[in-house]
């Protein structure tokens, strides 16, 4: 791939690498998502663009238990640009959790998909002091996609931002969620898939949310489809 305005300009393939930069476009859009359910839990999210500009994307496993839990809303946060305990925009609370009654009632990982409205913080919104990236509904089934997260898993630490790239598949021949070759684990879970990605912007197309058995180098993440689009538009406007 060819370097954009001094960017990386090789691909990150599927073991993962450190984002290089600091304090970009990326690295401010994507952030460390923190909450408290008997202990402390860590996810990753995004900043996507609304109207109300104060939205996140993350995984739905990242703002409710699933058939049977609660809603996660103790303490939880976003932190962009989050990097070994710097958090140089601060820490956003969320104002409201939302997610898709398909996780809420099945745990159907097609629906794996979770929201936070962000309260503004020092009167800023979040989207005003960090940017955003875009999101799209119904789109290629196969994308390539960029994905980022804050995994734990060894020899990450959760305390920096990692990528992968390459080309999706579906779960199944003809259907299904999306899986792309990353070893990516614990603590990536709600990290962004951006397809057409010019290494500062992309469309948020999905999101980390599970492996199959002990297949650890493969991520699956929920196709948005008409379900994301529907969540999208019932928080996209929520000052």
């Amino acid at each position: 791939m060819a370097a954009k305005d001094g960017k990386v300009g090789a691909l990150a393939g599927a073991t993962g690498t450190s984002w290089p930069y600091r304090h970009d476009w990326v690295s401010l859009t994507n952030g460390k998502v923190l909450y408290e359910d008997n202990g402390l839990w860590h996810c990753s999210g995004v900043v996507v663009t609304t109207e109300a500009r104060n939205t996140v994307f993350t995984a739905g496993h990242c703002v409710h238990g699933g058939k049977g839990g609660t809603w996660l809303d103790r303490n939880w946060t976003f932190i962009p640009d989050y990097y070994y305990g710097d958090r140089p925009l601060g820490t956003w609370a969320a104002r409201q959790l939302w997610t898709l009654n398909g996780w809420i009632n099945d745990n159907d990982r097609a629906y794996d998909i979770g929201a936070a409205v962000m309260h503004p913080l020092n009167g800023t919104k979040l989207m005003d002091v960090t940017g955003s990236q875009g999101i799209r509904f119904n789109g290629p089934t196969t994308p390539s996609v960029w994905h980022f997260g804050f995994p734990l898993n060894s020899p990450f630490d959760g305390e920096d931002l990692i990528t992968c790239d390459g080309p999706t598949s579906q779960r199944y021949v003809f259907f299904g969620d999306l899986k792309l070759a990353c070893t990516m684990q614990g603590g990536a879970s709600g990290g962004a898939w951006l397809a057409d990605f010019n290494q500062d912007w992309g469309y948020t197309v999905s999101v980390n949310s599970y492996h199959v058995g002990d297949d650890l180098t493969q991520i699956y993440g929920p196709y948005f489809g008409d379900g994301a689009k529907n969540l999208y538009e019932s928080v996209r406007n929520l000052a």
